[in-house]
């Protein structure tokens, strides 16, 4: 099991496995994080089921508070061997297109993607 540091915050990523963890500070919860996880997790279930996610893994984590509220809903992904993935202002209705791309088709989902210079 690896431990990624995110902002103070130790994150265990299974080795192999795609982590995926949503911001659910209160902010987080005001703008909507609980609705993103749930529909994180429904969405993983189905292209489970469906063997879209082939060999790939997903687990889902939840965070507190980073400092980035007006960012909310915030989301990263880690995909082991890559770099980790910041989505800022993420709602329901964008968790399947950030599945489909990135998780699955292995490109950032642009939309939703925060700047490179995220914690600087």
């Amino acid at each position: 099991m690896e431990v990624v540091e995110e902002q103070g915050q130790a994150v265990e990523q299974k080795q192999g496995q795609v982590k995926i963890t949503v911001c659910m500070s209160l902010s987080g919860i005001a703008e909507g994080s609980e609705a993103v996880y749930a529909e994180f997790q429904k969405q993983i279930g189905e292209l489970e089921a469906n063997a879209e996610l082939g060999e790939r893994k997903c687990e889902m984590g939840q965070v507190g508070c980073r400092g980035y509220c007006s960012r909310d809903v915030l989301v990263d992904v880690y995909v082991p061997g890559e770099e980790r993935v910041t989505y800022e202002k993420v709602k329901p209705a964008m968790v399947k297109n950030i599945l489909k791309d990135h998780i699955i088709g292995g490109k950032v989902f642009k939309k939703a993607a925060s700047k490179e210079d995220y914690y600087e």
